[in-house]
């Protein structure tokens, strides 16, 4: 083998080498990337568990809360078009104080 030969053999290993060491800061940038998105994630998991809890609470007081009008019981018709309801006490909550809100209208004791 010539060193003609050796020569270009280098210049192909050391181009190699030069990708060989962009992959791995490319594989750096995108697991600093990644990490960012990990934390970011974790921070609005967090903001939707409040959510979550603050929309619970809020329920509750819509249902807790006597309606004296139609209007008020439509605010519970439409809070509960919104309120994940998949759940059957769920369900029974919202029936329950809408039976309330009717005999309470009607001047019966809920």
């Amino acid at each position: 083998m010539s060193d003609a030969a050796l020569l270009k053999l280098e210049a192909k290993f050391n181009a190699n080498s030069d990708r060989e060491e962009q992959a791995g800061d490319r594989i750096e940038e995108l697991e600093a990337d990644l990490d960012r998105l990990r934390k970011r994630i974790h921070k609005t998991d967090q903001k939707l568990d409040r959510r979550t809890r603050e929309g619970s609470r809020l329920f509750d007081k819509i249902m807790n809360m006597r309606a004296t009008t139609l209007a008020g019981m439509m605010v519970k018709v439409r809070v509960r078009d919104r309120w994940n309801t998949d759940d059957e006490k769920t369900e029974i909550t919202i029936l329950k104080s809408l039976v309330a809100d009717i005999k309470a209208i009607a001047g019966e004791k809920p």
